[in-house]
């Protein structure tokens, strides 16, 4: 492993952030992993992975690691996608509901890559729930990063969207398919751990919320 190596880990969320997300990441430090987390709460995710990109710079950071807050993985699918020292490589992971044997990844004209697919292949575009990209990719490609643009008929989804940028620039877009990570946890807990390397500024932000509200409940109740 690179000895520069320092991940700026973003998760867009929703709502809440899953306890078991927490625990994956905890883990990273005990691999010998250099990593800040970062979040951005909101129900627009280009907009949060955006923000989270520019938030603070990437200044000392080798790598941005886009980890959805629905992605559940572990330090050794890490380290099998920093091993190959490509600008952007996802790991594998299928879809929820619909395309249940397809990847969350493009296979020109004929859709989605089959979960059948062994190695690391070159695709049009990945999905950004468990994504490494070195920090130099975002001077090559122009802002918003992470965008709705024209798909045929349609608009792209924003990973869509950065993909295509990436590839305009001549930038591969890798999947290794032999680094399949589990799609879909359930939020059980919020409540982190004190871990070093966390920010947590927008997790309290987002617990004050909810201690208000609940003063506020409690209020009404007692009038009644």
């Amino acid at each position: 492993m690179r000895d520069d190596l320092r991940l700026k880990i973003c998760t867009p969320v929703y709502d809440t952030v899953p306890r078991q997300l927490i625990d994956a990441i905890s883990k990273l430090k005990e691999s010998g992993i250099a990593y800040e987390w970062y979040r951005a709460i909101g129900p627009l995710i280009f907009k949060n992975r955006n923000e989270l990109v520019d938030k603070h710079g990437l200044e000392g950071f080798s790598h941005v690691l886009m980890w959805d807050a629905d992605i559940l993985a572990t330090p050794v699918h890490l380290k099998k996608l920093i091993a190959h020292e490509k600008p952007i490589v996802s790991a594998a992971y299928k879809f929820r509901v619909k395309h249940l044997e397809h990847y969350v990844a493009g296979k020109g004209e004929c859709g989605y890559v089959h979960s059948s697919t062994e190695g690391l292949i070159q695709v049009p575009f990945v999905g950004m729930g468990l994504c490494l990209i070195e920090v130099g990719v975002f001077d090559k490609i122009e802002k918003p990063y992470f965008c709705h643009l024209p798909q045929g008929d349609t608009q792209s989804a924003e990973d869509v969207g950065f993909c295509i940028k990436a590839n305009a620039e001549g930038i591969p877009v890798l999947l290794d398919c032999d680094c399949e990570v589990h799609h879909g946890i359930k939020p059980i807990s919020t409540q982190p751990p004190n871990i070093d390397g966390m920010m947590l500024d927008a997790y309290e932000a987002q617990m004050k919320v909810g201690a208000v509200l609940k003063i506020l409940k409690s209020m009404v109740i007692g009038d009644n």
